[in-house]
Formats: C-alpha cells, sequence, structure tokens
C-alpha cells in the first residue's frame, strides 16, 4: 500500500456519520435512527473510509464523481497529490 504524503483530515474535522434504519424509503433524507446512533471517525477508519477536508474549495473546479477520473484534469494540486499517491480507486461490484 502506498505511502499517502496528503495528511487525513483530523477526527474532529470530519463530517457527522451514523447507523442508518433497516427501512429507509427517501435515500435523500437524512434516515437517522431514533434515537440517534452516531459514528466515529475511529469507526469509519476501521471499515476502510479515509477523509481528506480540501483547503481553498472555491478556488478549485472539483470533478462532479470520482471515478472515473482523469488525473491531468487536476488544478487542485492537494488533489492531484492524493489521487498520485493512492491510485485510481473503483468502485467494487455487488
Amino acid at each position: 500500500k502506498a505511502k499517502c504524503e496528503v495528511a487525513i483530515a483530523p477526527d474532529s474535522e470530519w463530517p457527522e456519520a451514523w447507523i442508518t434504519p433497516d427501512d429507509v424509503e427517501d435515500q435523500y433524507a437524512e434516515n437517522k435512527m431514533q434515537p440517534n446512533i452516531p459514528v466515529t471517525a475511529d469507526d469509519l477508519k476501521t471499515i476502510g473510509i479515509s477523509y481528506w477536508k480540501m483547503d481553498d474549495v472555491d478556488k478549485y473546479e472539483y470533478p462532479v464523481k470520482a471515478i472515473p477520473w482523469d488525473p491531468k484534469d487536476a488544478l487542485d494540486p492537494k488533489l492531484k497529490q492524493l489521487r498520485d499517491d493512492r491510485g485510481p480507486r473503483m468502485p467494487s461490484s455487488a
């Protein structure tokens, strides 16, 4: 596994995450359980999720979707470094 030179965001900067109920009707709703069951950054890291906070988001235009992505389109040096360090990540087929 290649070492990534861009540091993952500190836990305090990760977005809020939670366990969703089994019976989700609207995928675009928050779908929090009652009471809510939060998930920590450590929980997310354990299942292989990484999070980088991109600086200067107004300065660069990011791709709408991560895949497919052409590295020559990267203007943001931090995003380019992430892609160079980690290589392409293709979604797994279910």
